[in-house]
């Protein structure tokens, strides 16, 4: 078993809860991912993760993206977590130049237009 995972099967609820919560950003995943442990293994994991994900009601699933910082952005549009913003922070730097960062911006811009998110 992944000595990672072991141990976090094994946190009380409150602080398993506070080291999954920067991989999504909803509460309530983050909680039903909490209350199916312990898992046994990474691929229980993400298959667990992926049902809670596409089970979620709409305001669950809008405080995730909100978590997030959009591509090419540096701050996303609500509370994320500090290792949710480290983790962003690190992905962003692919996207260093200025002419991607505005088709980036663009492609953001029609997307929200498109799904209205």
């Amino acid at each position: 078993m992944n000595p990672v995972l072991n141990h976090w099967n094994t946190l009380p609820a409150d602080q398993a809860k506070a080291e999954i919560l920067p991989a999504n950003g909803s509460h309530e995943w983050a909680e039903q991912m909490v209350s199916h442990r312990p898992y046994p293994n990474e691929q229980t994991l993400s298959e667990i993760a992926d049902h809670i994900w596409y089970h979620l009601g709409a305001d669950a699933r809008q405080q995730a993206f909100d978590s997030h910082p959009r591509i090419g952005q540096r701050h996303a549009a609500k509370e994320a977590t500090e290792r949710s913003l480290a983790w962003s922070s690190q992905e962003q730097t692919l996207t260093d130049d200025e002419r991607l960062k505005q088709e980036l911006a663009e492609a953001n811009q029609q997307y929200e237009e498109k799904f209205g998110r």
